[in-house]
């Protein structure tokens, strides 16, 4: 079972249960390979006709690597056409929803990033 408090979303393909897991280091490791900041490829989907597969393969790979470490780009694909683009978004808003809080957000939003808290 996945501990949504974590933020870990479950994927249910045919028999097998996948975890989708959001990390730190899932995100770097994502950003290295296809060298494009993660929150970039997560607001290109959300582009009106700007949407390509290929990032909607990337960002899945990326939520997959934290459990599945040995997984592929071909499988995350392979992933895609067994599940079904329309609700694997869903899953994937929801995941990438849990790693980012609410209040995560609207600091990335304002560009309040790395600024020290009040004290």
């Amino acid at each position: 079972m996945s501990n949504t408090q974590r933020g870990k979303v479950e994927l249910q393909v045919g028999e097998k249960i996948i975890i989708l897991h959001f990390t730190t280091n899932s995100i770097a490791d994502a950003e290295d390979k296809f060298e494009r900041p993660f929150l970039e490829m997560v607001n290109e989907l959300q582009m009106e006709g700007k949407q390509f597969i290929r990032t909607l393969r990337a960002i899945l790979w990326c939520g997959l690597i934290e459990e599945q470490p040995e997984i592929t780009l071909r499988e995350t694909g392979d992933l895609m056409d067994i599940y079904g683009h329309a609700e694997l978004g869903l899953k994937l808003t929801d995941a990438i929803n849990k790693a980012f809080p609410d209040d995560t957000k609207k600091k990335l939003k304002k560009g309040k990033r790395n600024q020290p808290r009040p004290k």
